[in-house]
């Protein structure tokens, strides 16, 4: 048996929320999430899931422990370089706006 996926989910409002449902079902295991609003908090504590208001924290919890994905989704905030370069595998970022031209 392979061992889970390990990721972070960072962002706004109830899209990472979603994409952290989805990610559990394809067997991630979610070792911490960031947000600076409520909905990421509550399902973080609803399952057990280490919540860290700053974008620094994320970064010092998964120093530690192997990476494999960062997920940014409809997030707002600057990642700072030392985090978006953690992941063993991908850092992902979705964004629902428009691109610039």
């Amino acid at each position: 048996m392979c061992s889970p996926r390990r990721s972070v989910v960072i962002g706004h409002g109830r899209l990472p929320v979603l994409c952290g449902d989805i990610l559990r079902r394809l067997g991630h295991e979610i070792v911490a999430v960031s947000s600076p609003d409520a909905p990421l908090r509550e399902w973080a504590a609803e399952h057990g899931v280490p919540f860290v208001a700053s974008l620094a924290a994320p970064e010092r919890h998964t120093a530690t422990r192997e990476l494999d994905y960062l997920f940014s989704i409809a997030n707002y905030r600057v990642i700072p370089a030392t985090l978006l370069a953690a992941p063993r595998r991908y850092a992902v970022n979705y964004h629902d706006g428009p691109l610039p031209s």
